[in-house]
């Protein structure tokens, strides 16, 4: 009986979403966060996550003091805000209300840009609101587990492990290609598209679940620039056991086509 001939095909044309998933518990030691997540996920290390943490760090406000248009607020306690960081200043005076951004931080004291006339340093009562900078902003996942995952924050402060009422967004593992059963497969070009204005990372991987593990990863968070095509030459083979060819992205703007050859 003559052998079947292969057949070349496009293997798979994806692009990539972003996820999001609820938190449960939250926790920091050793610049180690640990976020378990209300369900299991598809978060894998060398990923990069955004957290937003519901709850918010609120301090009291002790001196209150303005000079060459920069704010200054004493609070009651050391404080984990960080420069950059918007806050809201609230029950302070007029002057000094509203929502900024943190130009300078002391361990008990922070600045703002507010142009107004000097205000001589004096006591003061009202709160200073703003998000804790251990749990929200993007970073990149150091381990993860089906239902938790780690990252390096640096900080000598230590937080046990509480409730966490907020999300997660990732852009997950994407199954482009699958080989069929009794089935051998050969990948001849990979393309990967950057749609979007700014440049992004992306990872692929060749794995026995959808869900890859590290020594599976054989493309780790290169950089594509913006509105850029990248081409591979990459002979890699699928078999009905190691059968995901598989796409992670940092953002949504990529795409990736896939060619190779099927044999029965």
């Amino acid at each position: 009986m003559a052998q079947k001939q292969p057949t070349y095909k496009v293997l798979g044309q994806i692009t990539t979403a972003s996820a999001s998933i609820a938190t449960a518990t939250k926790a920091l030691s050793a610049s180690t966060v640990t976020i378990t997540t209300a369900s299991a996920h598809n978060i894998v290390e060398g990923m990069p996550v955004t957290i937003f943490d519901n709850s918010d760090l609120v301090y009291n406000v002790t001196n209150k003091a303005l000079t060459a248009s920069v704010a200054t607020l004493t609070l009651s306690t050391t404080h984990r805000l960080t420069t950059g960081s918007s806050i809201t200043v609230a029950g302070v005076d007029a002057t000094f209300n509203g929502t900024y951004i943190i130009t300078a931080i002391t361990a008990n004291t922070l600045s703002y840009t507010k142009n107004a006339a000097n205000v001589t340093s004096a006591s003061a009562t009202g709160t200073v609101t703003g998000k804790d900078p251990f749990f929200n902003g993007t970073f990149t996942v150091t381990s993860a587990s089906s239902n938790y995952f780690t990252y390096t924050y640096n900080s000598a402060s230590t937080i046990s492990a509480s409730a966490m009422s907020g999300s997660v967004v990732y852009y997950p593992w994407v199954t482009s290609y699958t080989c069929p059963a009794s089935t051998a497969t050969v990948t001849s070009t990979l393309i990967i598209t950057n749609r979007g204005a700014t440049s992004a990372y992306y990872q692929i991987a060749v794995a026995r679940d959808t869900r890859p593990q590290v020594q599976e990863i054989i493309v780790y968070n290169d950089l594509i620039a913006a509105n850029d095509v990248i081409m591979m030459t990459l002979g890699l083979t699928l078999d009905p056991t190691v059968k995901y060819l598989l796409f992670a992205a940092s953002d949504g703007d990529l795409s990736f086509n896939v060619f190779g050859m099927e044999y029965a």
